[in-house]
């Protein structure tokens, strides 16, 4: 009925948003930026939702580029439970960190709100202060077999990948991967006991990326020794 890209509508009041969204949007991306909207409109309507219990039916939502340095996980994960039909959130290079999505995941768990498989984009954002059970669950909620896994997306260093080892070798867990691209990482401390690990870990995989990763050949060799005896096991 209405097209109103193109517009500064960011004095927008958090009502008026909701029922924007819910008009003219149930089947179409929300381009957030089309309308000039900031991180502000967001916390508007997240809490206008919050307040009254509203459902927004947008089933595709793009925030990219948008600064959300400044909003909490327990926002967004508002936004979460009140949008049931959401597909697909694009909040690529949004100034995110490893910390709002931590809290993001933790407080899906306590709203018992269940995010589906590929739903959030989060390439461009620096997650490199994310621990490694957190980066386990985001692992798992975002490759599910469909994509390669790009380290370099969200500025990821080789403690990350230690810390992510670590974490399935204490817990038991098992990455769905079948692609993972390291390609670029300064791999030149890990051992290769650890990547013996990360690929035991990793059932699934079909293609390891570790080009110009200043691999040495001693790494390759513990490496290769490390699979020859859990195989024997």
């Amino acid at each position: 009925m209405f097209d109103l890209r193109g517009n500064n509508l960011s004095e927008i009041d958090g009502v008026t948003l909701f029922g924007l969204v819910n008009l003219i949007y149930n089947n179409y991306t929300f381009e957030w930026w089309y309308y000039i909207l900031s991180v502000d409109n967001l916390k508007s309507l997240v809490d206008e939702c919050d307040e009254d219990g509203r459902t927004l039916t947008w089933k595709k939502l793009n925030l990219s580029l948008i600064n959300l340095s400044s909003i909490k996980g327990s926002q967004l994960a508002i936004l979460l439970k009140c949008s049931p039909e959401l597909k697909h959130l694009d909040m690529s290079n949004c100034h995110l960190s490893g910390s709002i999505i931590k809290d993001v995941l933790n407080e899906c768990n306590k709203k018992y709100v269940v995010l589906k498989p590929g739903l959030l984009d989060l390439k461009g954002n620096n997650l490199s202060d994310i621990d490694g059970v957190t980066l386990f669950r985001l692992v798992d909620l975002n490759c599910m077999n469909c994509f390669t896994f790009k380290w370099n997306y969200y500025s990821l260093s080789v403690d990350n990948l230690k810390g992510l080892i670590d974490t399935c070798y204490e817990h038991g867990g098992m990455l769905k991967w079948e692609r993972l691209d390291l390609s670029g990482l300064n791999l030149s401390s890990i051992e290769g006991s650890k990547l013996a690990c990360l690929l035991k870990f990793s059932p699934e995989l079909k293609h390891l990326d570790m080009s110009n990763c200043h691999l040495s050949g001693s790494i390759i060799k513990d490496l290769l020794n490390e699979i020859q005896l859990k195989d024997q096991n």
